[in-house]
């Protein structure tokens, strides 16, 4: 948590303490070492690790955003200096300290991911739902175990960590005599094994390759033994590598038909192809420290957009693009001295135990290495892993009899220099950031302190423009505000999407709709389509055709995004939107028709329900027609279970969640157990707490679940967050330019909490409801015309 990670950027306090403890804490270790005349620890890599740290300070200067450059350097630094203390603990003969120390953390890790594998299945609520898999046993639930991601927060994260750190206790293992160790390593090895299976991801499995074949080669190499034995029993071998690799690549196979892997895939490939794009454009010192996101931003591609993605998933193609060719170059160098250096290291071992162990190191290291050609990994443990391979691949033996080893003093001292200086540098910039904070609240005159405190970090000005937005009679300044932020961000989509609603309302349709493309350039997956196409629409100057294919490709965006279903009177209040939506519904899964049409035209439900009903999405139909519109909940039951059953296409917490709502009056308990069962296993179009709202058994939790059982609006972060080092906003869009709702029906649970307010007399519980009605859904009449009642009364 100290050198990085999530709480780093999540959490305020938690950043100010890490700026002051590391500040600290490593300011003491330099100036420890250059009392005693030690100097900063000598390494064969340290005249390449000085150029390495220039640098990252020419391509922060010469970057897209040299604020956020410079700040971003902070993280590498304090890394590159505990490095430095790693390899100070192995020349002064603590190896045992600083390896066991790892292989504890490895087995917390272990502990963690157990505890979230326990209350998946004990339901203890440790990193999933309070309703355990245990409780589902007998109710014909398929239980599938949860991929593992607790311990480090990313599931690909986790595989990250545990495939090398299983090379690694294996080859402790290996290497030991004492009989207890060798068991408990490799117990150790074994538990990380299943971790990282357990995480469903395909970069632990080419990881836990690359670093097996490197440890068997490599002992295979030194070891005559062992090339005896291979030479003797080569067919069964061989014969068992094949079965072995064919195995592995099943797995990968299996794993990788997910379709979160396959949309995972195509961001990756535009990942990749941004970051030579970036290269191509700036190829000296590329665009700076932690500024692969804002450049990604401007070269990607529209239609694969994911806003949390601020890497190119793909270490070396990141290092390209943010230090450009030079910083590849000596990147690259440094690889090439760490492997020379290893290189003598295992050729001179002098036992054969210190050999494994080296082989060990290394081959966990190439297993990191292979996995990084894939994703980047910014989680401490991580870091801390890849450094501790590092200095122990390049650290020959000591004993804490052995005199110390005297480093550079000027470079321990240049070190010192450098930290109080960004340490100085970032009391500054929390102070700024402490404003910016209290201006989320709605202070535009935070904000503006925030700006005066550190006025070139350009999400300070941004906030100032939202806020001045929001509360400006005069669209005009707020006009200049925006106009003023995305000279500075121009790929703030939110921006030219607020902007284009105060051009609208000076009756500027045309330059809104231009502010509105400019959104849509940056990504297809946001609001601006659709608004797009509803000014168009009202403008009427725009093709018929092209309206009605913007609306259309919004409506598959969005569906694609996991958002709700079109089910908002406003998908059928024209025509042209009327004909987009038929043209959609035409290649949607055949429930999907039917959820929407039972909305929008009830008439046309009769015509979807087959007469034999055959796979799962049949039968789901058939049991909705039976209940909704021909009352027939035994019947429902009935078909929902025969959805079940098979389970080839609809979401089966969806299924589970709809025969509850058959089952409320035949079996109330039956309904109870099949809540539970969606729970465990997710819903999209459901609502089990509007069902759960009918089970209760007092007024108190008859509201609770009514409260809770609309999908909250979410307002995305990532923009911000990716830009600006974790820091976040809330930038929302202005009210005349928000989303149609997820629709009446889905709303009623609030309408009906609303309702019983009212009938007891509670009025201003039930005016929050409405406004938080037309928060949700602003075309939403009927709470508007309520919520006027309400307070004019």
């Amino acid at each position: 948590m100290l050198f990085g990670g999530a709480y780093y950027t999540q959490v305020f306090g938690v950043r100010v303490f890490h700026h002051l403890f590391t500040t600290a804490a490593i300011s003491l270790w330099l100036t420890l070492r250059l009392v005693r005349g030690r100097g900063l620890p000598p390494t064969p890599l340290n005249p390449l690790l000085i150029v390495t740290v220039v640098v990252w300070f020419a391509s922060a200067v010469f970057s897209l955003d040299p604020r956020m450059a410079l700040e971003n350097i902070w993280m590498p630094l304090t890394l590159l200096l505990l490095f430095f203390v790693m390899v100070d603990l192995l020349q002064s003969g603590r190896e045992t300290l600083l390896v066991e120390t790892q292989f504890l953390i490895a087995t917390l890790v272990v502990l963690m991911a157990g505890l979230q594998l326990g209350s998946w299945y004990f339901g203890w609520g440790f990193g999933t739902q309070a309703l355990g898999a245990r409780s589902m046993i007998g109710a014909g639930v398929p239980l599938t175990p949860p991929r593992l991601f607790v311990p480090l927060g990313v599931s690909t994260w986790l595989s990250a960590y545990t495939a090398p750190l299983a090379v690694l206790a294996g080859a402790w293992g290996w290497s030991t005599r004492r009989r207890d160790a060798r068991i408990g390593l490799w117990l150790l090895a074994i538990l990380l094994l299943g971790v990282m299976l357990l995480t469903g991801s395909r970069g632990g499995w080419i990881s836990l390759a690359a670093g097996l074949v490197v440890f068997a080669a490599l002992e295979v190499i030194k070891n005559t033994r062992l090339q005896q034995v291979i030479r003797r029993f080569a067919l069964p071998l061989g014969i068992a590598l094949i079965g072995v690799v064919a195995a592995a690549v099943v797995a990968l196979v299996v794993v990788s038909a997910d379709p979160g892997h396959s949309s995972g895939d195509m961001l990756r490939f535009d990942l990749w192809r941004g970051a030579v794009q970036i290269t191509a454009d700036r190829p000296d010192f590329g665009v700076g420290i932690g500024e692969f996101g804002r450049a990604y931003r401007i070269a990607r591609d529209p239609t694969y957009v994911d806003n949390r993605l601020g890497t190119a998933h793909n270490f070396y193609l990141n290092t390209l693009a943010e230090t450009g060719l030079v910083g590849a170059v000596i990147a690259a160098a440094l690889g090439v001295m760490l492997v020379w250096r290893w290189w003598r290291l295992w050729q001179s071992a002098e036992t054969n135990s210190r050999r494994t162990r080296l082989a060990g190191a290394f081959a966990a290291l190439v297993g990191f290495g292979a996995q990084s050609f894939f994703d980047i990994f910014a989680s401490p443990p991580l870091i801390l892993l890849a450094l501790t391979l590092a200095a122990y691949c390049i650290t020959d033996v000591r004993s804490k009899l052995d005199p110390p080893l005297r480093g550079s003093r000027p470079a321990a001292l240049a070190s010192l220099i450098g930290v109080l200086i960004f340490g100085a540098a970032l009391v500054r910039s929390d102070q700024a950031q402490a404003a910016f904070n209290a201006s989320l609240n709605g202070s535009l005159e935070q904000a503006q302190q925030a700006v005066m405190l550190d006025p070139s970090l350009r999400l300070y000005t941004l906030q100032v423009a939202y806020l001045t937005g929001e509360q400006s009679a005069d669209s005009t300044d707020a006009i200049a505000s925006y106009r003023e932020a995305l000279d500075l961000e121009p790929t703030w989509d939110t921006g030219w999407i607020n902007l284009a609603a105060l051009l609208q309302r000076q009756g500027d349709t045309s330059t809104a709709l231009d502010a509105l493309q400019h959104a849509i350039d940056i990504d297809n997956h946001n609001a601006a389509l659709l608004l797009w196409a509803r000014l168009a629409e009202a403008q009427k100057g725009t093709s018929r055709a092209a309206i009605v294919d913007a609306y259309k490709r919004y409506l598959h965006d969005h569906l694609s995004d996991h958002k709700p279903l079109p089910l908002s009177s406003f998908w059928w209040e024209t025509d042209l939107r009327r004909q987009a939506l038929d043209a959609f519904l035409t290649d949607q899964a055949l429930e999907v028709r039917y959820r929407v049409l039972a909305d929008h035209d009830p008439d046309q439900l009769a015509a979807l329900v087959p007469a034999a009903p055959t796979g799962a999405a049949e039968w789901w139909v058939a049991g909705e027609y039976a209940l909704t519109v021909e009352g027939n909940a035994a019947a429902a039951d009935s078909d929902f279970t025969h959805a079940i059953d098979l389970n080839d296409t609809v979401l089966l917490g969806d299924l589970y969640a709809s025969r509850a709502r058959a089952r409320i009056q035949l079996d109330p308990s039956g309904a109870a157990s099949d809540l539970n069962a969606a729970d465990l296993l997710g819903v999209y179009a459901e609502q089990p707490n509007a069902t759960r709202a009918q089970l209760a058994d007092s007024l108190g939790a008859q509201r609770f679940y009514l409260a809770n059982a609309v999908p909250p609006r979410v307002i995305e972060q990532n923009f911000e967050g990716v830009l600006f080092g974790g820091r976040v906003a809330s930038f929302d869009v202005l009210p005349d330019m928000r989303e149609p709702g997820p629709g009446q029906r889905v709303l009623q649970p609030w309408y009906d909490l609303a309702a019983s307010y009212r009938a007891t007399g509670e009025t201003d519980k039930a005016v929050n409801v409405y406004r938080a009605i037309l928060d949700r859904a602003p075309e939403e009449t009927d709470a508007r015309d309520a919520l006027a009642h309400l307070t004019e009364s």
